[in-house]
């Protein structure tokens, strides 16, 4: 409070960073996540403050949660794996793309490998840093589908006693290699 009862104390409050947050003095509210010190001094020379005239206190990070996407391919192809945030957990009209988020170090893990058999997998994603916000990382679905192929039958003869063998006249087109 400013005044108390018609009275003006002329408080004013100073910040400060703490713990490895870099925060000058300044009279300015901090708005990152980060540890800080307030300082209260009182400019009425009519009164003075005792107690204690500071306190620490912590803006913690906002969680966002992260997924990985599902992702469906087919068997012997390649997934590329890409993830979606919640646009409802970021604040001030930040997005994903304005909310300072490092992606360098995005990993995925999927024990899905190129060549693998068809059916689910689990993916999961890491690795996201970010100054106001921490991660919560929901899995997605890798679905690998069988891939199609044709078989094609040469046209073929063949006379009772002969021992060739008309399936090695078959010509297959789509296998993954």
């Amino acid at each position: 409070p400013d005044s108390i009862e018609g009275e003006d104390l002329e408080f004013s409050y100073t910040y400060a960073g703490r713990d490895g947050t870099v925060y000058d003095d300044t009279e300015e509210y901090p708005t990152f996540a980060g540890k800080y010190t307030v300082t209260v001094t009182i400019g009425n020379l009519n009164y003075e403050l005792t107690g204690a005239n500071s306190k620490d206190y912590e803006i913690t990070q906002k969680t966002v949660r992260v997924k990985a996407d599902d992702k469906t391919i087919t068997y012997g192809n390649v997934p590329d794996y890409t993830i979606s945030y919640t646009q409802a957990d970021f604040v001030y009209g930040e997005t994903a793309e304005t909310a300072g988020i490092d992606e360098s170090g995005l990993a995925f893990n999927c024990s899905y490998r190129q060549g693998d058999d068809a059916t689910t997998y689990s993916i999961t994603a890491s690795g996201l840093t970010s100054r106001n916000y921490a991660f919560t990382y929901e899995e997605g679905t890798l679905t690998v589908g069988k891939r199609e192929i044709t078989v094609i039958l040469i046209d073929a003869e063949s006379t009772y006693g002969d021992t060739r063998d008309l399936y090695d006249q078959a010509r297959v087109t789509g296998l993954y290699t």
